[in-house]
């Protein structure tokens, strides 16, 4: 992970093996402030080196509170973009290569989104609650296909009326 040009670039080698207690490969960065309550997180990306079927995923993810939005490459699915927000999964078959990705919570029902023709269009959509932890990343798990993926992040952005930073 490095910050250039104003944005966060993740990398992720071609020799990288899956591994930790998540099984996985990459990198993220998350907030120190916590969400209990409602929030607004939106993010830009921009997929520089993406190999197609290589079983990758980025995106935005409320860490604790069950969410996540993002591009995904798979040998199984293709290209599209993904999201979760508790066992509520959907998926669109999209390949487009930058884009902002949008996570809400309002009253303890979450939505994710994807910004497409200057709207924001509604993924997936549930029930949520725990104090949410904001991230952005791009990993892979032990089905990672083994080449370079390079992405970047930028103007990551939460509204929130009732966040909690620590000192």
């Amino acid at each position: 992970m490095a910050e250039q040009a104003g944005q966060l670039a993740v990398t992720i080698d071609p020799g990288a093996q899956a591994g930790g207690p998540d099984a996985a490969v990459g990198g993220r960065v998350a907030t120190l402030c916590t969400f209990p309550d409602d929030f607004d997180a939106r993010v830009d990306f921009t997929l520089f080196t993406w190999p197609p079927g290589d079983n990758l995923r980025a995106g935005l993810s409320a860490l604790f509170a069950d969410g996540f939005v993002g591009r995904r490459t798979s040998v199984d699915a293709g290209e599209e973009y993904a999201a979760s927000v508790g066992p509520h999964i959907a998926s669109v078959r999209l390949d487009e290569t930058s884009g902002s990705l949008r996570i809400a919570r309002v009253g303890g029902m979450m939505t994710t989104y994807y910004w497409r023709n200057g709207r924001w269009v509604p993924l997936a959509s549930g029930r949520s609650s725990g104090a949410a932890v904001l991230s952005v990343g791009l990993t892979a798990g032990t089905d990672f296909g083994g080449q370079e993926a390079r992405v970047a992040f930028d103007d990551f952005a939460v509204t929130a009326p009732d966040a909690f930073c620590p000192g």
